[in-house]
């Protein structure tokens, strides 16, 4: 599976620019102000967005990654839901400014005769209803951006080191990991300086506030993934289980997060990063354990 993927981006390189004609040619047919529209060409970026997510979120599936590689797979595929959120929400928008629009239009010509009535308040446009894949978009991002700021802290705290390696290098590493997104024209593969400028940034804040923002995103996650399973349309039977245990996921390292900085186990030189994947095979529980104290052998 894993395989094929990098051959669907190729063909969503080549999706997108005849997407591009269609938007153009449907703004033209709707006599829109705006020389294209978006449907078509954010649809294949969604696509194409979704397979890059799939594709790494598949490498932990596969057992392809070292710890220490985490940290940078995470920083990716937060970069690719924080996009894809934001094309999304761009779309509804765009949908909803479009059909007010066309309503407008229609009341035009179904004004009353003469003066003797007021005309009628205009209703303020209601908040877009987020449905249940819009909902889905937004819980996979607060999920891969809590599971960044978490590791971002673990990595403040000294608990996420990068080896050095005999052979090649950590930039190396970067290209050959994600080599195949070089087959996609739009978005454009992210630079290996683009990581470690955010890696800087990051390392400005002290690790208490990012564990206390990663605590919060999980939190922000169950509230999203709640609503989803309470959707009037909600999500089908076999998708049921799997954000059931993404919500304990969040809950999870919600609670160890806590932990930790309760019992300052992040300023313990022997605690350790211990990852879980049984819950959620790509997204993982994760805990700083404190090793027991070795007894002398007599």
């Amino acid at each position: 599976m894993r395989r094929g993927l990098p051959d669907m981006f190729r063909e969503f390189s080549m999706l997108s620019d005849e997407a591009s004609r269609v938007d153009v040619a449907l703004a033209k047919h709707l006599k829109l102000q705006e020389e294209r529209t978006a449907f078509f060409v954010l649809w294949v970026l969604d696509k194409t967005h979704w397979c890059m997510i799939y594709y790494l979120q598949l490498g932990f599936d596969l057992d392809l990654y070292y710890e220490e590689e985490y940290h940078v797979i995470f920083w990716y595929m937060d970069t690719l839901c924080f996009n894809r959120r934001h094309h999304h929400q761009y779309l509804l928008k765009f949908a909803e400014n479009h059909k007010n629009g066309m309503k407008a239009n229609t009341n035009k010509g179904n004004k009353p005769k003469g003066n003797k009535r007021k005309p009628p308040k205009q209703k303020q446009v209601k908040d877009i209803v987020p449905t249940p894949y819009h909902l889905e978009i937004c819980a996979q991002f607060e999920l891969s951006r809590a599971m960044l700021r978490y590791m971002a802290a673990l990595k403040k705290a000294n608990k996420l080191v990068v080896p050095e390696y005999k052979f090649g290098s950590a930039e190396h590493r970067y290209r050959t990991r994600f080599e195949d997104f070089g087959h996609i024209m739009f978005p454009a593969q992210l630079k290996y300086e683009q990581y470690l400028n955010d890696v800087k940034e990051a390392n400005k804040n002290p690790a208490e506030g990012l564990f206390t923002s990663a605590s919060e995103t999980f939190k922000s996650s169950r509230s999203i993934i709640e609503n989803l399973l309470s959707h009037p349309k909600g999500v089908s039977k076999f998708r049921h289980p799997h954000y059931l245990a993404l919500k304990k996921i969040a809950i999870m390292n919600s609670v160890q997060i806590e932990m930790i900085k309760l019992k300052k186990i992040h300023t313990n030189p022997a605690s350790k990063v211990n990852w879980n994947f049984d819950t959620v095979s790509c997204i993982p529980g994760v805990t700083l354990v404190v090793p027991p104290p070795q007894q002398n052998q007599k």
